[in-house]
C-alpha cells in the first residue's frame, strides 16, 4: 500500500511538473530565443533576409553565340526570356547588384571539326570601353562541356556586360542569379 501510495504521489508530481513546464515554457523559450537573435542579428552585422516570393526573380540565364569569323570579334551575351526562350537584348548587370555565375555550358556548333576549341568569357565595361578575360576554356571540339561553380561562383559587378570570343564558333549558356551588393 505504501509503495502504491508513493508511486501515485511521484506520478502526480511528475504530471504537475509537466503541466507547469508546458504552461511556462513558451514565455521562457521566447525570451531566450529573442535574446539570441538580438545578440547575433546586430545593426553592425545584420542577418541577410530575402522574400521567398522574389527569389526566382533573381535567376538569370544568358546566351552568347559566337558568330563567324571566329576569333575576330566578341559577341555580347543577351538575357534569355523565361517565357519565350528568345534572347532579349544585351544583358547589363543592374546597378547595386552583382551577377553570380553558377554554371556555363559551352556548345560548339555541329560544323566544328574534331580538335581543340579555345573560348574566352569576358567582362566588359560599356562606360570605360574595357574588357577583362574572366575565364579561358580549352575544350575538346565537337562536344558540349559544362562548368559548374556551385560554391564560389564567378561574380560580375554592377554595370558590367559579358561577351565571348574564341578560336571557333560556339554558343555559351550562362546561368546564375542576381544578388544585392
Amino acid at each position: 500500500m505504501n509503495f502504491t501510495k508513493r508511486l501515485l504521489m511521484v506520478s502526480g508530481a511528475v504530471a504537475l511538473a509537466s503541466i507547469l513546464t508546458i504552461i511556462l515554457t513558451p514565455k521562457a523559450t521566447h525570451a531566450v530565443v529573442s535574446t539570441l537573435v538580438q545578440m547575433t542579428n546586430t545593426v553592425a552585422n545584420p542577418g541577410v533576409t530575402e522574400d521567398v516570393s522574389k527569389a526566382s526573380s533573381s535567376i538569370v540565364e544568358l546566351t552568347c553565340v559566337l558568330q563567324p569569323p571566329p576569333g575576330f570579334f566578341s559577341d555580347f551575351c543577351g538575357k534569355v526570356d523565361p517565357n519565350s526562350g528568345s534572347t532579349i537584348g544585351i544583358f547589363t548587370v543592374p546597378a547595386n547588384q552583382r551577377l553570380v555565375i553558377t554554371s556555363i555550358d559551352v556548345i560548339p556548333f555541329s560544323t566544328l571539326a574534331a580538335g581543340t576549341l579555345v573560348v574566352v568569357l569576358e567582362q566588359d565595361d560599356p562606360v570605360a570601353l574595357t574588357s577583362v578575360a574572366r575565364e579561358i576554356f580549352t575544350l575538346p571540339g565537337g562536344t558540349m562541356t559544362q562548368f559548374q561553380y556551385p560554391v564560389s561562383g564567378i561574380v560580375i559587378g554592377p554595370g558590367m556586360q559579358l561577351s565571348q570570343h574564341g578560336s571557333s564558333v560556339a554558343d555559351f549558356r550562362i546561368r546564375g542569379y542576381l544578388t544585392s551588393n
